[in-house]
């Protein structure tokens, strides 16, 4: 119990205003389990915060329904009280301490602090008087308090007294209902002994971490309740005598009830060579100045009713268990240190991989960032290299200049989405774990994934000054300088996710970086190997077996070289293991969790491949190995040895996007339709962060789209009643997902309530399965995770339509989920309003005819096209953009 109150209230500066919640389903069943009479926790007041507490201590009362009125009231009214026992009156013994001053016995903690009763564990007619009761005043208790003070304080650290200053009190006689106000000319009615366990925290002083008792938590053993439940219910004539340093104290056994002869040794002496006596405290860890012993003899009935020395042993056997029950205490608070090793274990591995997610994010950043800083300089160098170029030179310049702004893009842009594909893979760390991350497989030009992924990273390695080479004789260099695959290379794939791919790239060339110093080089290289890995096996979804058709062609082992730091041989041995960490503070400057390796390792055996690391030692530099089965997926260039066919191939491949897989129509034997007369598609983009409205109205309108904008759902919901009343065809909607007035969901369900049969993608950052699954559910066609690609929503616009196109059996326009005569075909309204023709995308064709190859086509039902329409309300036209 006290290790509950140390952990839910770590911090020294919220004591003694505390309170566990729980208390009253978990002490009870402590007591029970003890076999203690009351379980009573006493917070330690400090003189200066009384006042504070006593108010929080009342509040707690009337809150809890567990506590009486008046609870904590006496005769001197509310606040922690004493007893004067100088008065004769005893309504006049009440006084309300203020002070904590100590006037029944001798303390070095006088007027220090005050130590009332708070929280219980029984609440009944003889321990609701004692709440708010100064436990410190009393003659009794005090010195245990003084006791366990002078334990704590004298204790080397915290962990120690923890474990060395519980304090097992002499026995208590108890004479009257209330203990406190009663003499010994009372009736004796029970015998307790006391346990009190400090509440220990952490403070830090000048000779290091000390511990500082915040309050007590106290229980009270009543010896006639331990014997019942330890002594059998036939076991009668035996007397069980109780003897510690200062008192000894009788019951006597009468079918298994104990009864209270009283204080001193009442048993019969005649069977005193028959007695069996066992040490209490012995073995067990608690700070006590008593000695306890416990001491059987039976009586002449008992001899009268057994005849043999098996019941003898048999009781003491039983009396062992009382041993058990009084070191229940302990066991417990073992436990819960047990529980409180494994939290902080699960607190370890949880940083450890904050670490991991720190490190996979900043990389692609840091390239974003440079990349950004580059452009931003280059551009204020062209503004002043423009100023001072004439005219017929200009032309060049720029051009040289937009090339190489193009290039810069690609890095930024790829690294960008390596950074998005790190945050998916927190959102499915477990499924890593556990080997069931879900791939979307497509077939991957391996060796143009390894010269992408190397050349996102050449940037990095120009700033820290290492040299990155990409090596290979399957690269030739043409005319522009740059990389091409050589043919006979060009059909080689690896059947599998190739954003998963890239991502373990990705990390042996960031860790590559990090090893290796300036001046330092890496190499990325890759090998075809006919015969490599031919009993590597690749899991493919039913749908997507075709994949699976081409030829294997061996396997194809991409190395990463450094030299950099190098490894060791116990290194080796436990590389790619989950955690592991190599030499932080002179490798890795502290940084790095180590769980890249391990997470790519799982990948590449997802793909039926290895990851293995070799080197000649620390200091050398290393070599991490990805290998992975390949397959010739192009026909006009056999594999060797291989007697593929040659057959017409239909397959349908997916690009990823997050957690998302696009599907892209890539059928050969497909017919491509003839081109038809196309008018613009209208799109509403609903979101209330306006960057990234205007952004993606401006990309949209630049593919040909004529955009509308809205803040939030609502507005939302309002442009397209006044599209509706502009006769204006709407074909998609971009929802986003948290929004104020009215969030995605609800208003892409009130759209579809309004007869909105268009193409609506919801747009979030919530991409975890419960989150989508509730945004379709709302009428959302798809969701896209952020950060939005374009090319992914017109590949998901294109796709729906196209299905649409093909249920329908013709090209009259239907918007998606429409049926004839339904609202939104516009037959009954007119003939809708379109914006002018431009050729491009975000176009639809508006006569029958078969499907249009453009991307975002539809066809249209309606009459001829009107160039001419306002900007309805609620509505950001282009202009605003």
């Amino acid at each position: 119990m006290a290790k509950l109150y140390r952990h839910a209230f770590p911090n020294i500066t919220s004591w003694p205003e505390v309170a566990l919640a729980g208390f009253f389903d978990i002490a009870p069943e402590m007591q029970e389990l003890s076999s203690l009479q009351n379980i009573v926790f006493s917070p330690l007041v400090e003189i200066s915060k009384q006042a504070s507490f006593e108010n929080f201590m009342y509040t707690f009362f009337a809150s809890e329904p567990s506590y009486p009125p008046f609870a904590g009231y006496t005769p001197a009214g509310p606040g922690i009280w004493a007893l004067d026992q100088s008065k004769t009156n005893l309504m006049d013994m009440f006084y309300h301490d203020t002070t904590g001053n100590v006037y029944t016995y001798n303390t070095s903690y006088n007027s220090s602090f005050l130590q009332p009763p708070f929280q219980m564990s029984l609440l009944d007619a003889s321990t609701i008087p004692t709440l708010a009761y100064n436990a410190h005043s009393n003659a009794v208790f005090g010195p245990q308090t003084d006791t366990i003070l002078d334990c704590v304080k004298n204790s080397p650290d915290a962990s120690y007294a923890r474990e060395n200053c519980t304090y097992l009190a002499d026995v208590q006689p108890v004479y009257g209902e209330l203990s406190i106000l009663a003499t010994s000319d009372s009736d004796l009615l029970s015998v307790l002994s006391f346990i009190h366990q400090p509440i220990v925290l952490d403070v830090d002083t000048a000779d290091g971490v000390k511990g500082e008792t915040v309050g007590f938590l106290g229980g009270a053993m009543r010896w006639d309740t331990l014997l019942e439940h330890t002594v059998p219910s036939y076991v009668s004539a035996i007397d069980v005598v109780i003897t510690t340093s200062t008192t000894s104290f009788t019951y006597r056994m009468d079918h298994g009830e104990p009864k209270l002869i009283g204080l001193g040794d009442h048993h019969d002496t005649h069977y005193d060579n028959y007695a069996r006596t066992i040490d209490l405290i012995e073995g067990m860890r608690l700070f006590t100045d008593t000695a306890y012993s416990l001491a059987l003899y039976p009586r002449k009935q008992f001899f009268d009713k057994y005849n043999t020395d098996a019941p003898r042993d048999t009781s003491i056997g039983y009396v062992c268990i009382f041993v058990f029950c009084s070191v229940v205490f302990v066991f417990y608070d073992w436990a819960v240190r047990s529980e409180s090793e494994r939290k902080e274990l699960v607190l370890d591995t949880k940083r450890r991989f904050v670490r991991f997610i720190s490190h996979e994010m900043r990389t692609p950043m840091n390239t974003v960032h440079l990349g950004l800083k580059l452009f931003q300089i280059e551009l204020e160098d062209l503004l002043n290299v423009v100023a001072n170029t004439s005219p017929e030179k200009l032309a060049a310049v720029i051009k040289g200049a937009v090339a190489g702004w193009m290039m810069l893009v690609d890095d930024i842009m790829g690294n960008s989405e390596s950074a998005v594909d790190v945050l998916n893979d927190l959102l499915n760390y477990d499924k890593i774990e556990m080997g069931t991350l879900r791939l979307e497989f497509s077939t991957v030009p391996i060796f143009n994934l390894v010269k992408k992924t190397t050349k996102a990273f050449m940037m990095q390695a120009k700033q820290k000054d290492v040299d990155l080479q990409l090596v290979g004789d399957y690269w030739i260099t043409n005319d522009d300088g740059e990389l091409e695959l050589l043919s006979e290379y060009e059909g080689l794939s690896v059947v599998g996710d190739a954003t998963r791919i890239a991502q373990v790239l990705r990390n042996l060339l960031s860790n590559a970086l990090k090893f290796t110093p300036t001046h330092g080089t890496i190499v990325a290289s890759a090998v075809h190997v006919p015969d490599g890995l031919p009993e590597a096996t690749v899991v493919v979804p039913a749908d997507q077996q075709g994949l699976l058709q081409d030829a294997r062609c061996g396997s194809v082992k991409i190395f990463i070289t450094d030299s950099g730091a190098g490894l060791s041989e116990e290194q080796l041995a436990h590389i790619c293991t989950e955690g592991m960490q190599f030499n932080a503070n002179q490798l890795q400057a502290g940084g790095g969790s180590g769980l890249g390796l391990y997470i790519s390792k799982g990948l590449a055996e997802q793909h039926g491949g290895t990851l293995t690391a070799s080197s000649e030692g620390l200091g050398k530099g290393a070599t991490f190995t990805l290998e992975l089965p390949v397959r010739r997926t192009n026909k006009c260039l056999p594999c060797p040895n291989s007697n593929l066919s040659s057959r017409s191939v239909a397959v349908s491949v997916t690009t990823t996007h997050g957690d998302e897989a696009v599907p892209v129509p890539l059928s050969e034997t497909e017919p491509m339709p003839e081109p038809e007369p196309v008018r613009q598609m209208n799109v509403l983009v609903v979101d209330d962060a306006t960057s990234n409205r205007k952004l993606l109205m401006r990309i949209l309108s630049s593919k040909g789209y004529h955009c509308y904008g809205a803040e939030d759902g609502e507005q939302g919901v309002q442009a397209f009643i006044n599209l509706q009343a502009e006769n204006i065809v709407l074909d998609a909607v971009v929802m986003d997902f948290e929004m104020p007035v009215m969030n995605g969901p609800t208003a892409t369900k009130k759209l579809r309530e309004l007869g909105c049969t268009c193409f609506i993608a919801g747009v979030t950052g919530n991409v975890l399965p419960a989150d989508v699954d509730y945004f379709k559910a709302h009428g959302a066609n798809t969701v896209i995770a952020k950060p939005l690609n374009v090319d992914v929503f017109e590949s998901y616009l294109a796709t729906h339509q196209q299905s649409m196109l093909r249920s329908k059996g013709d090209l009259s326009l239907q918007i998606p989920g429409n049926t004839p005569g339904e609202a939104n075909t516009m037959t009954s309204r007119g003939s809708p309003k379109v914006a002018p023709l431009s050729p491009g995308r975000g176009k639809i064709a508006t006569t029958g005819g078969a499907d249009s190859p453009g991307r975002g086509k539809a066809t249209n039902t309606g009459g001829a096209d009107s160039p001419g329409r306002g900007t309805p309300a609620a509505i950001v036209g282009p202009d605003n953009v």
